[in-house]
């Protein structure tokens, strides 16, 4: 188990540098963790970042992250999209986009 913030960036960095898939992140601060993903990549403004979580469905959380919503969804609601939808996105996704779910339970 990570205990610090620099192991989490590092652990994070190592991760993405290996082009691992999947990261599960378990955390009872949400928030502060996308943060940290967010700081921790360091041409955070040119890699697609988006969310999807159970009440707003997909979203963006960069300008680069809005183009990539936009091809996906094509007029789509947002709020429409369900956990499989989400799962089937990440064939869809273009190299090094991150995909935050939250309370995918």
């Amino acid at each position: 188990m990570i205990q610090t913030t620099t192991s989490f960036q590092g652990a994070l960095k190592a991760a993405r540098r290996v082009s691992t898939p999947l990261i599960a992140i378990r955390t009872f601060d949400p928030a502060s963790a996308i943060q940290m993903v967010a700081a921790s990549i360091q041409k955070a403004a040119s890699i697609p970042m988006l969310q999807w979580d159970i009440m707003r469905g997909l979203g963006h959380m960069n300008e680069a992250g809005k183009k990539v919503v936009a091809q996906i969804l094509d007029g789509q609601n947002p709020n429409s999209i369900d956990p499989p939808d989400v799962l089937a996105l990440g064939s869809r996704l273009p190299e090094d986009t991150i995909l935050i779910v939250a309370n995918f339970h």
